[in-house]
């Protein structure tokens, strides 16, 4: 508001300046048009004498010098005007290219500051939702050698991811549009997973039906419905659809439970990309280092 004051008050001094000039200007011309001019001697004066005469070209020269001194005061004061003028049509052109500036200087920083709390925001969800995703992955580290997965311990954790995806956190599960990483974002690898319990609980109820070549990317694309651009850098799908599982079982296959433990691996990598949590601080001094 105050700023508002302060540009209303330059707008009506420059344009009260200008006025009083014109003003100025004007009077000065309704002087110099009504003063009256001196009388030629010339003609009034009789030319009887030498000295009558002497007087009066002495007058005349006067006066013509009075005269060519006005008109060049006039001609001066004229020119003042006008560069008063131009200086204060420059003043208010600079003027409004300013605020014009300063009005998209604000709006750009608006936009600024409205991304980045929005970048804030989606980080604190993703790292409160993620945590919950991790937790339940604790049957398939690689480090130490975990304990057996059961079949049933498997499907719990597929519905528990479910429950998860259908709770909020597919929601914020990150997409690649870059065809040449597009299978590395969370949400492809979260279905990835999802797809490799899928694949080993089917064969173990005798469910699984697959009528395409396991080790063709493109047939089980085409089985799983997934995107045109899906193409996992991770042979762990293959591994699972071309395995033998016998039915029934109550737990599962060491090279079963390694290939679920690299798809969940790979899950927990997008998803640490998505929240920056594996980069170093800049507050660190490895990244002052690097800086420098």
């Amino acid at each position: 508001m105050r700023n508002k004051f302060n540009l209303y008050a330059v707008i009506v001094f420059l344009r009260s300046s200008l006025l009083g000039i014109l003003m100025i200007g004007v009077i000065d011309s309704q002087n110099s048009l009504s003063a009256p001019a001196l009388p030629s001697t010339s003609t009034n004066l009789p030319n009887a004498t030498g000295e009558l005469s002497a007087v009066s070209r002495t007058r005349n020269e006067d006066a013509a010098k009075t005269e060519k001194d006005e008109a060049s005061a006039r001609s001066e004061f004229r020119g003042a005007i006008v560069a008063a003028i131009a200086s204060i049509v420059v003043a208010i052109i600079a003027l409004l290219n300013s605020l014009k500036t300063a009005k998209l200087t604000a709006r750009l920083n608006s936009i600024v500051n409205l991304q980045t709390d929005y970048d804030k925001d989606l980080r604190n969800r993703r790292i409160e939702q993620y945590q919950r995703l991790f937790a339940w992955m604790v049957n398939l580290p690689k480090y130490p050698k975990p304990e057996p997965l059961t079949v049933e311990g498997l499907r719990n954790l597929a519905l528990a991811f479910r429950d998860w995806y259908f709770g909020g956190g597919g929601l914020l599960l990150s997409e690649n549009e870059d065809p040449a990483r597009f299978s590395e974002s969370s949400r492809e690898r979260y279905f990835d997973f999802q797809e490799g319990c899928k694949i080993v609980l089917q064969k173990i109820d005798g469910e699984w039906k697959f009528d395409g070549d396991p080790k063709n990317k493109d047939d089980l694309r085409l089985h799983f419905e997934r995107d045109a651009r899906w193409n996992p850098r991770e042979d762990a799908l293959i591994e699972l659809a071309a395995c033998a599982l016998e039915k029934h079982v109550d737990r599962l296959p060491e090279n079963v439970v390694k290939q679920l433990r690299s798809l969940a691996s790979a899950l927990r990598t997008s998803m640490t990309r998505d929240v920056l949590t594996r980069r170093s601080s800049f507050l660190s001094d490895d990244s002052q280092n690097i800086e420098k």
